[in-house]
């Protein structure tokens, strides 16, 4: 690409730096958004936050976390989950439903029909 002016380059230094600002902003959005849901859901129920916070401390204490206590926690492990999950985290992303009538460990989960409507009849 040497010799060509770099107003001809589709990546040039504006581009760049526009590219990696964007990116740099909207992992921030997911990411702050993720923590303020984790907190609005520990806030709304304190005994799984209590449940949480005890196998952090049984497992790293005042340690520097490290990944490998992630096999350890598998509480803390499935609260995030469920809280990426359950969260808005990515406003406009596909909904979470079933096609079809779903009973999962004892729970009923209707379908959601052609309309975007949940028929509990």
């Amino acid at each position: 690409m040497q010799g060509k002016p770099e107003s001809t380059l589709y990546y040039h230094d504006d581009n760049l730096t526009a590219l990696v600002n964007n990116l740099f902003a909207a992992g921030m959005e997911t990411t702050s958004t993720a923590l303020r849901w984790g907190l609005l859901l520990m806030m709304k129920y304190p005994n799984i936050q209590k449940k949480v916070q005890d196998e952090i401390e049984r497992v790293i204490g005042t340690a520097q976390p490290q990944l490998e206590h992630r096999k350890q926690m598998p509480y803390t492990d499935a609260v995030t989950h469920e809280i990426l999950r359950y969260g808005d985290i990515a406003p406009g992303s596909l909904p979470h439903a079933t096609s079809q009538d779903v009973t999962f460990r004892g729970y009923f989960i209707p379908k959601v029909s052609d309309n975007g409507n949940v028929d509990l009849n």
